[in-house]
């Protein structure tokens, strides 16, 4: 049962208000006897009266019994705390003010009709709301956003006041019309504005669509009413009825209705699309004239447009014919400029047209040129060949044997903010000013190709957008500063920077067609340079946005500024990207290096972070500073190779995908990571790769081909992995004390009939394969090469050139050995830990010692030449006869091992024959076994 309602007389209430039982609050604005009122006011079931002024500051509550606020009476009630009540809220008469979403409590908003409900700043409500009659949301203040996210309905209609935005963002069921009485109404939904047939929009108030929709009711103008697409694409597809439409703001707004009545439409923003559905003559524009002042009126079809046109202002007017022939039989008139837009055909028949051309000033007050038809200070001009641009450049002045003189008076371009796009291929030789707020070129279709060959010069950025071909190609010759000067000098384009955003922008000389380190920002698209310059900085500082873009250096070396942002960079062409010398440290994106090369000369050469991906191309490191790359590196299917000249570069990221690994340059590569999985292989063409492990190498099993250069192992590791080589051979180092296995097969690159295998580093690496079909020749350079077979060795010859042969196993050696410096045989212990029996039947020549060192016993059978003496380091060393050591003026050292002679007389030592050897002991001792002959 509701309890009789309160009357409240406005008083200043500052404290927490308890409702008990519902609760009805009247004001009588007449009965305020003071602004404020401090007294405590406490409701009690007895109560019928609460004396209150227009403002509410405490907090209202119910403790929790479900009460809900009744506003009465015409005066207005201000709410500005967070209410807790919880049985929602009535507005039956005046005007219910709330500083806040919280301030209506919990519960629905009910609206009687010629009640308001006024918001005092932005806000959103998530109220339900109803509307018993046709009732007043008003939103105070010009910068008051206020969100509807609840579902209106009922049966009233809905009228928003208030100078700030009110913005509906549900399907609404109200019944009733909308009006639109001050400030903004922004829709989110076709549905947002009711079941209602008719939207009524008040002189200077707004109906903005907050995505693009379709009105499918009737619009009622009173005086001069605004639509704003607010950036969308959105339609009218009701019949505007009356009054002036006035379309603001960015995006577009389709007047759908041909039998739109409208007495006068006015662009201020954005685009206005009008119909000629029939091709009948008659228009969505309704009547009257067309204004425009700012924004493009742009046509959906082939149409005759019988009203007058008003360009007003600096601006002047743009129509977008949208690849459509139009007619405008009515005057053109105005103080603004007419801009063309889109491809198609725009026919102006009336001969009394007197819309001013204008001239165009730069910044310093002198005259540029006298600007034709073509102006472009904001939104889009597309055309489909240079005759739409207007009439052609005119030459004036003398030409003289070396230069011609132009002075460019029509058909110039004027870009300050504005789109120039070209839907086909286009040559242009105009002269193309970009003002202060840069100029964008938008080159449609990937195939397309257009050529701008006249002067491009300005204040602003250059912007290249579209996916086809934008080519910056001056033609020699010269232009004159200004316009009234008689002396003239050649001149280069010269723009404030460049910024490619899709398809490509090319160049012939940086220097010429750019102007001098001219800044780039990449943002999608792709630079692609087909000259160098000769001397100095090609290319101004390189800032990558969103999604990066690509350098094409097609036969040029071209070196850039510092690399900023983080977007991705790719590098195309055969050419040379310079990032040499660079504080690289605010680049921070990816590269890839799909053709050519980019060239560094520090850590910081390709950012901080980021992924380096080689997809055909190389990364070439110079100068003698060693370089660590901590990226994570990816090699394509294409390959890549890493270019290090004389210094050593380490890359400690993973390295993935399925490409080749190919290191060239003679300085050293170190592969840290033992996660590396790329799939293709490694190609080491010049120089050392280095390694610590079979990881380093990538995916198990895959190749190693060493053409002409080394493979180092730099820690005890066992590499899987088959090693192949081509005709200019390959080493294998082991480096320190470290020992290395090589567990996979040597093996020669396809069409290669013979290839050296050598052996350098002071570690020992270990063969543990038959490589019977490897022919070609085994070296050893340094510390020593294991084998537990002959056949583990290439099938040539083994050249001792300051390294040893350890045997792991008892073989007969029967291959060729030739010492060129000191070197040896080891017979080592096998796998058993038992001693192991040697016997070599090949020839041993050369000019260096042989050495024999190990535990086992070595025999040697053939007539052997080399020429440096013998040393016996461990085990025994077995002769049969003289020639077994060597030539005979050879000396023989025992130093830690034992010569056995098969013979007495097996020896001939030196008794005063100068033929004859000389038996020497070294520090370690040693033994002269001919037992078998005491």
């Amino acid at each position: 049962m509701r309890r009789p309602p309160f009357t409240i007389s406005p008083l200043t209430l500052a404290v927490t208000v308890a409702l008990t039982s519902p609760v009805a609050m009247a004001i009588d604005a007449s009965q305020v006897a003071s602004p404020t009122e401090t007294n405590n006011v406490v409701l009690t079931a007895t109560d019928n009266t609460v004396n209150v002024a227009t403002e509410i500051t405490g907090v209202v509550s119910d403790a929790g019994q479900n009460v809900q606020l009744i506003k009465q009476g015409a005066g207005t009630l201000s709410l500005t705390n967070n209410n807790t009540y919880q049985g929602g809220t009535e507005v039956q008469g005046g005007t219910l003010s709330v500083a806040r979403a919280a301030s209506l409590g919990d519960g629905g908003v009910t609206l009687s009709g010629g009640a308001t409900l006024d918001t005092q700043k932005s806000t959103a409500l998530t109220q339900n709301m109803k509307l018993k009659g046709d009732a007043t949301i008003s939103t105070t203040g010009a910068e008051n956003i206020t969100q509807v996210t609840s579902t209106v309905s009922g049966a009233g209609g809905l009228t928003k006041s208030g100078a700030g935005t009110l913005s509906l963002t549900a399907d609404n069921a109200y019944q009733g019309n909308t009006t639109v009485q001050e400030g903004t109404l922004a829709i989110s939904r076709s549905g947002s504005l009711g079941t209602n047939t008719t939207v009524n929009i008040l002189n200077n108030a707004t109906l903005k669509t907050n995505q693009g929709i379709t009105v499918t009711q009737d619009v009622a103008i009173t005086g001069q009413g605004k639509v704003d697409a607010g950036g969308n694409n959105s339609v009218l597809q009701g019949q505007i009825v009356s009054g002036t439409l006035e379309k603001v703001g960015n995006g577009s707004l389709t007047l759908d209705n041909e039998n739109n009545q409208q007495t006068k439409t006015v662009i201020n923003g954005g685009i206005l699309v009008v119909k000629d559905q029939d091709g009948n003559g008659i228009t969505s524009l309704g009547g009257g004239n067309v204004e425009i002042k700012k924004g493009t009126l742009q046509t959906n079809n082939d149409m005759t447009i019988a009203n007058s046109i008003t360009t007003v202002g600096t601006a002047g007017g743009s129509i977008n014919t949208a690849g459509h022939d139009v007619t405008v039989n009515g005057q053109v008139t105005g103080s603004g400029r007419l801009v063309k837009t889109g491809g198609g055909t725009l026919t102006l028949t009336n001969t009394t047209n007197d819309y001013d051309v204008g001239t165009a000033i730069d910044a310093d007050g002198k005259t540029v040129a006298v600007v034709g038809n073509t102006v472009i200070n904001g939104g889009v001009l597309a055309v489909g060949n240079d005759a739409q641009l207007g009439k052609k450049p005119e030459r004036i002045g003398v030409q003289t044997d070396e230069e011609d003189q132009y002075k460019w008076k029509l058909g110039n371009v004027q870009i300050d903010g504005g789109t120039l796009k070209t839907t086909q291929g286009v040559d242009s030789d105009r002269y193309v000013v970009i003002g202060n707020a840069g100029a964008t070129v938008d080159v449609s279709g990937a195939a397309h190709t257009t050529t701008l060959s006249g002067l491009v010069e300005g204040k602003g950025v250059l912007t290249k957008e579209g996916e086809g071909t934008l080519v910056l190609d001056l033609h020699s010759g010269s232009y004159r500063n200004t316009s009234n000067e008689v002396a003239s000098e050649f001149k280069k384009n010269s723009v404030a920077g460049v910024s490619v955003k899709a398809g490509v922008l090319e160049i012939d000389n940086a220097a010429k067609d750019f102007g001098e380190a001219v800044a780039v920002n990449l943002a999608g698209g792709e630079l692609r340079i087909n000259q160098a310059v000769a001397t100095g900085v090609d290319l101004g500082a390189v800032t990558l946005q969103g999604a990066g873009g690509t350098i094409d250096t097609t036969g040029a070396t071209i070196k850039t500024g510092a690399l900023s942002g983080s977007g991705a960079l790719t590098k195309q062409g055969s050419g040379t990207l310079v990032l040499t010398d660079l504080n690289n440290q605010a680049f921070t994106g990816n590269t890839t290096i799909s053709q050519g090369k980019i060239q560094i000369n520090s850590t910081q050469g390709l950012g901080v972070g980021g992924q380096l991906t080689l997809d055909g191309g190389s990364l070439q490191v110079v100068g003698n500073a060693d370089v660590t790359l901590d990226k994570n590196a990816v090699i394509t299917s294409s390959n890549g190779t890493i270019d290090n000249v004389s210094n050593n570069v380490t890359l400690s990221g993973v390295v993935s995908g399925a490409g080749q690994l190919v290191k060239s340059g003679a300085g050293k590569f170190s592969l840290t990571n033992e996660k590396n999985n790329f799939e293709g292989g490694v190609r080491i063409k010049d120089g050392t790769l280095e390694v610590s492990t079979d990881g380093s190498l990538g995916k198990a099993n895959t190749q190693v081909l060493i053409d002409g250069a080394t493979l180092a192992i730099a820690k005890d590791a066992t590499l899987g992995r088959q090693i192949v080589l081509t005709e200019k051979g390959g080493t294998v180092a082991v480096a320190g004390t470290n020992t290395a296995t090589l567990s996979g097969t040597l093996s020669l690159d396809a069409g290669v009939l013979s290839a050296d295998f050598t052996k350098s580093g002071t570690g020992t690496l270990n063969l543990t394969k038959d490589n019977t079909n490897f022919k070609g020749n085994t070296i050893i350079q340094e510390g020593t090469l294991g084998v537990t077979g002959k056949d583990n060795l290439a099938q040539g010859k083994l050249f001792l050139d300051g390294g040893n042969l350890r045997t792991n196993a008892s073989l007969i050696f029967d291959k060729e050995i030739i010492i060129n410096s000191t070197g040896g045989i080891d017979t080592a212990l096998d796998a058993s830990g038992n001693k192991t029996e040697v016997t070599v039947t090949s020839k041993i020549q050369g000019n260096g010692a042989f050495v024999k060192a190990g535990e086992g016993t070595l025999v040697l059978s053939a007539d052997n030449l080399y020429a440096g003496g013998t040393q016996i380091k461990g085990g025994v060393l077995a002769v049969n006869k003289d020639s077994n050591l060597g030539l005979q003026s050879t000396d023989i050292t025992l130093n830690g091992g034992t010569l056995q002679l098969g013979a007495a007389d097996a020896v001939s030592f030196k008794k005063g024959d100068a033929a004859s050897r000389l038996l020497k002991v070294g520090q370690e001792g040693g033994g002269l076994d001919i037992g078998a002959f005491d």
